[in-house]
């Protein structure tokens, strides 16, 4: 595919990685004005490489990352404007495997209300629940996923 240029001369993908960044930091409104302009809220992050390959994965989201970093109101927006919930990066994880093995509780349970299955597992065979017991979560994380059918 072409890729598309704006009045500025930036390009679509630098659009992506700029919104992409934001999402790491819980800019939403820088957030909703690269997606204006023509990012892509489910746009893949092709700068992370595999660990074991050294080569881009690109499978890491914003909404992932919004959900590694515990930014709510980003996930929030992300998904109002169309992102997967369970979209799933290079090992299997949805964002609620990273919301839970972050200990982001308010993550998690705007996740779980979005649909995000709480028995997902990943490459490995691990469940967000599981991934929040192995990286010692708080009691109230591992609570809301038990009482989420976990």
């Amino acid at each position: 595919e072409e890729e598309k240029k704006s009045e500025l001369g930036e390009t679509i993908d630098n659009f992506n990685l700029e919104m992409l960044d934001c999402a790491v930091e819980g800019d939403n409104i820088r957030l909703r004005e690269w997606i204006a302009k023509g990012a892509d809220p489910d746009a893949i992050d092709t700068r992370v490489e595999h660990p074991e390959h050294g080569e881009a994965h690109g499978d890491f989201r914003a909404i992932h990352y919004a959900a590694m970093f515990g930014h709510k109101r980003t996930i929030e927006w992300l998904h109002a404007y169309g992102a997967d919930v369970n979209a799933r990066n290079y090992i299997q994880e949805i964002p609620l495997h990273l919301a839970a093995t972050g200990d982001n509780l308010d993550c998690v349970k705007t996740l779980l209300g979005m649909g995000a299955p709480v028995n997902a597992v990943d490459a490995n065979g691990w469940t967000p629940l599981f991934k929040a017991v192995l990286w010692k979560a708080a009691n109230e994380t591992i609570t809301t996923l038990v009482e989420a059918g976990a």
